[in-house]
């Protein structure tokens, strides 16, 4: 009838004024948020952070999460709306790049976005560069490094006369131990528990036997000169706009990386609490190694201490979940599409056709994460558990995240991705 699509159109009008009025709300008040929301977050990390775990019993260690969860990851709030505003931001900031500047070179815009400062995610890379140059400048230092496994380096340095070196080490996992390839799986090895990865990097790093550090003022003319010609190709109200955009793409990308930063803590925090939580049930025979914890979900654990499991014979439920996913890892795609009960009567490796590029001297086609052109030789890692040396290969990955960021100075160039990613 006429009223319920009059009714229908007023709806959708009243909604649209209201996405609107929030996100301009938001978009005056985000700075605010975000900073309240890292103030309040290290103030509690820290307080969680100083809590002597390994002594607790996992009742304790249960509470702790419980409290953590509401204390913090209730409060999630102003990353999210960040993010949101960030894509925005930097979407509309890529449309007027690619439709005004378009006879610029395509990495105009990351020029522009750079050298910001107040980044806390970029530490971890200049600490390690830091350590790295250490030993390049020290030759018995250096020998020791390359020759000695990584593995095994930890307590090497330790046990040798590199004291101020090993006192670098010890303050980098004292501040990033939490940080491991593949960060957001509870399951990973972090650096505190095994600082291996650590050393990989280093030693990767001494292959090359230089190190890539733009200096604070490199960055800085980088940004300049780009913003330069932007000022001399724009004027009048265009001039502004952009500018305005860019302003604000710069400090919501900055709010991005910091609170993401945020969430990888987070993440190292509940890895610890369950990793004791693993070694309080594999004392008392409940499973028999504290790492088989990750093979449980958050309530069973729960379940173990309120005494709310339908069954206690855990070992057993982790050896079928264990074969359960050595068929998912053989799987060549994890890709599914379900109808219905997900677990039977679907396919769930969906066949893909492998396109035809006969006469072109390539063997895959795809979208570039950057532009350029590079040749060399690949090396394909698909977990954190593959050979992780690199000296100047292409690196080729299904996917990363943030803890992979250490090896890619060693690598020539990366490609991450699925079908839609690959290298020519």
């Amino acid at each position: 009838s006429i009223r319920a699509h009059m009714v229908a159109i007023f709806s959708a009008v009243c909604f649209l004024l209201f996405t609107g009025i929030s996100f301009f709300k938001y978009h005056l008040t985000i700075q605010a948020m975000v900073d309240e929301f890292l103030q309040t977050f290290q103030r509690d990390y820290h307080k969680y952070r100083s809590l002597n775990l390994k002594t607790m019993r996992g009742d304790q260690l249960i509470q702790v999460y419980s409290e953590l969860e509401v204390n913090m990851l209730g409060r999630w709030k102003a990353p999210i709306i960040n993010d949101f505003l960030c894509m925005v931001h930097f979407g509309l900031l890529r449309k007027l790049t690619l439709s005004w500047l378009h006879q610029f070179d395509s990495t105009i815009q990351n020029d522009l976005l750079s050298n910001e400062g107040g980044l806390e995610s970029a530490e971890p890379m200049k600490a390690l560069k830091k350590m790295t140059l250490m030993v390049m400048k020290n030759a018995d230092l250096r020998n020791l490094v390359e020759v000695t496994e990584a593995n095994e380096l930890f307590e090497a340095i330790n046990q040798s006369q590199h004291t101020d070196f090993f006192d670098e080490i010890k303050k980098y996992l004292e501040k990033f131990g939490f940080r491991c390839m593949s960060e957001m799986k509870l399951e990973e090895i972090d650096l505190n528990t095994d600082p291996t990865y650590l050393f990989v990097c280093i030693k990767n790093y001494l292959k090359s036997n230089t190190i890539e550090q733009l200096e604070a003022e490199e960055e800085s003319r980088i940004r300049q000169v780009a913003e330069e010609k932007v000022a001399k190709e724009l004027s009048g109200l265009k001039k502004i706009f952009y500018f305005w955009v860019l302003k604000h793409a710069r400090k919501a990308v900055k709010n991005r990386e910091n609170t993401r930063f945020a969430r990888t803590r987070i993440y190292g925090l509940a890895r610890n609490i369950f990793q004791y939580i693993g070694e309080d049930l594999a004392g008392i025979n409940a499973l028999s190694n504290p790492r088989d914890i990750f093979w449980l979900t958050i309530e069973e654990v729960f379940g173990v201490y309120n005494g709310t499991l339908p069954s206690y014979d855990l070992n057993s439920l982790i050896e079928i979940r264990k074969k359960s996913y050595e068929k998912f890892e053989a799987s060549p795609d994890p890709r599914i599409m379900t109808r219905g009960p997900v677990y039977w009567r679907n396919q769930f490796i969906k066949e893909v056709e492998v396109p035809n590029y006969e006469g072109e001297d390539c063997d895959l086609k795809g979208i570039p994460c950057c532009p350029g052109v590079i040749e060399g030789e690949v090396k394909y890692i698909s977990s954190p558990h593959d050979n992780l040396d690199l000296n100047g290969e292409i690196l080729v990955a299904d996917r990363t995240d943030p803890g992979w960021v250490p090896l890619y100075p060693r690598s020539e160039e990366r490609r991450v991705g699925k079908e839609c990613l690959r290298l020519c």
